[in-house]
């Protein structure tokens, strides 16, 4: 019905197609018709009942296709019957060439399409009903979606978005802004060059390099970025995030899981059990833990207010010797007999608590002092080491 709307007022395209013969391929009857249409750079549609190839080839004049159909049938005249009824169609409209697959509803048939296209197509809107979509090799932008299938997409230079009911996403290299979603699959990029948002509700998400904010969320899974030029948000209702680099803040969280952060421009990380690890942080470091222990390894540029607390662990921190800033540390554990370990003379330990509540506390400024690090522990040791 849709396809009808949209053909309203528009010229079908003579699409000259060569159909070879029908063989049998173990259970089905399979044969593949093969074709040619104009190409328009104003924009493409194709949409297909099953499995979706689309490639962009340099120097190509027109757009070439193969469609494979096949039919579990008795013999080659019911199959012939059967395979005739997946037709290709295709049209030129004011958004660009439109081409559909149209297959009929029952057991026995299925289709797949394999499409070449001059690069410069404009934008593509891909669709398949069922089965994976791949896509390569396209200078504009990119919408693809499958019920269920994978999609693999590389060397797209436009924006790209991306949606699947419950496969896997992988990219290859996308030049441009990234956005998508799976119902239940894994999420995994080379590289992304601006921003890009990654969402799945139940797999990991790995990204090699972005050039822009990347923000990734799942409800099940691991997060790793290797590199990023801006700001990380990475949440994960159960599992390890890892950041190595980012160019801005890092805000993370995970429900059940450790965190760890290799280099930032400021770190806001939260976890519900796990530890916290964050090293090389220009900037403010914001960590928290009901239940692991916390490592901070701080850098004298841009540092700025932080706050360390874990309710079950220690709490180690590496503070450069010239880091002008002032300490405020609190233990709470219980009958520990050093509860506070410090490399600089300068912090005065003190007991803080009343009789029976053996808090212990460490304050004082290093360097003239600075901004204000605060620090809380329960359950562990807190050790002050001059890095």
């Amino acid at each position: 019905m849709r396809a009808g709307v949209i053909l309203v007022g528009v010229s079908l395209l003579a699409a000259g197609q060569v159909e070879s013969p029908i063989s049998k391929q173990g259970a089905f009857w399979v044969q593949t018709v093969r074709g040619e249409i104009a190409a328009d750079s104003t924009g493409l549609r194709i949409s297909c009942p099953g499995p979706l190839s689309v490639q962009g080839v340099a120097g190509l004049p027109a757009i070439r296709y193969v469609l494979t159909r096949r039919a579990r049938a008795g013999d080659a005249s019911e199959a012939q019957r059967l395979l005739r009824r997946i037709a290709f169609r295709s049209a030129a409209t004011r958004a660009g060439t439109v081409i559909w697959v149209t297959r009929p509803g029952g057991y026995g048939t299925s289709c797949e399409l394999a499409v070449e296209v001059p690069p410069t197509v404009g934008r593509a809107v891909l669709a398949a009903e069922t089965g994976s979509v791949r896509v390569a090799g396209l200078n504009g932008a990119v919408d693809v979606a499958t019920v269920g299938g994978r999609i693999w997409l590389d060397h797209i230079d436009g924006d790209v978005t991306a949606r699947t009911g419950g496969g896997d996403i992988e990219v290859g290299i996308v030049d441009g802004a990234f956005r998508c979603q799976s119902g239940g699959g894994a999420i995994r990029a080379r590289r992304i060059g601006r921003d890009a948002r990654l969402e799945t509700a139940g797999g990991e998400i790995i990204v090699g390099e972005i050039g822009g904010k990347l923000e990734a969320v799942t409800a099940g899974g691991n997060i790793l970025v290797e590199r990023a030029a801006s700001a990380v948000t990475a949440n994960t209702a159960g599992g390890l995030i890892t950041i190595r680099q980012a160019g801005g803040m890092v805000t993370s969280s995970t429900g059940a899981g450790a965190i760890r952060v290799g280099a930032a421009a400021g770190v806001r990380a939260e976890s519900a059990s796990g530890p916290i690890e964050v090293r090389g942080i220009a900037g403010s470091v914001r960590a928290s833990t009901l239940a692991g222990s916390i490592v901070a390894e701080l850098v004298r540029a841009q540092f700025e207010e932080s706050y360390l607390k874990t309710r079950a662990g220690d709490v180690t921190v590496y503070i450069p010797s010239n880091l002008a800033v002032t300490i405020r540390a609190l233990n709470e554990s219980p009958w520990r007999l050093k509860q506070i370990v410090s490399d600089f003379r300068e912090l005065v330990i003190r007991p803080a608590g009343s009789p029976g509540v053996p808090l212990v506390m460490a304050e004082g400024a290093l360097n003239g002092g600075g901004p204000l690090l605060e620090i809380s522990a329960a359950g562990g040791t807190i050790y002050l080491r001059r890095k």
